[in-house]
């Protein structure tokens, strides 16, 4: 798993803004408007550090990169999980979950509002970022783009079991179609 500690930009970030830095790493950094509005937020969970100058040297004027306190417990492994080669043929290859993310009943109760996957899960390995709907009620109200939601179940939960039937449902399909999935 890898979890960058340091981002370097060549450019400042809007001061309102919360931006994705590429596509590969999961990482945001946030202008100075956006991160005093964080640190007021009462938001947990977080910290924000000094994004760094390409050429060198730490410039907290550039932006804030915003990084988690904390791994969130691990996440249930089902149909949804599958083993990936993203990277060429190795073994044992790097899971990766295609469906929504699942946690056993009351695992999350006292997770922080912004936290990450224990696995390595997103691209190049990172782990995912998890957020509390009391955070994406702030995203929300601050008017924040870039973040993408998508529902966490809890196992045992209607929306559990259905997401579950789905998944059975259409791998049993290409199973009597005499094909599979490979990623």
């Amino acid at each position: 798993m890898r979890l960058p500690q340091r981002i370097y930009l060549s450019k400042p970030v809007a001061g309102a803004a919360i931006i994705h830095v590429d596509e590969w790493t999961g990482e945001y950094v946030v202008g100075p408007q956006a991160a005093q509005a964080l640190r007021s937020s009462g938001l947990t969970g977080f910290e924000l550090r000094p994004v760094l100058h390409h050429r060198g040297g730490e410039s907290g004027e550039l932006a804030q990169h915003l990084v988690a306190r904390e791994l969130l417990p691990a996440a249930l492994e089902d149909a949804t999980t599958f083993e990936t080669f993203d990277e060429g043929p190795r073994q044992p290859s790097t899971p990766r979950r295609y469906g929504l993310l699942s946690y056993a009943a009351g695992a999350l109760e006292d997770s922080a509002d912004l936290a990450r996957t224990a696995e390595p899960w997103g691209a190049w390995r990172t782990p995912v970022w998890i957020v509390r709907q009391r955070a994406r009620a702030w995203f929300d109200a601050q008017q924040v783009r870039g973040w993408k939601f998508q529902p966490v179940l809890h196992a045992g939960t209607r929306l559990h079991a259905e997401h579950t039937q789905r998944w059975d449902d259409l791998l049993g399909t290409l199973q009597g179609a005499g094909a599979g999935v490979t990623a």
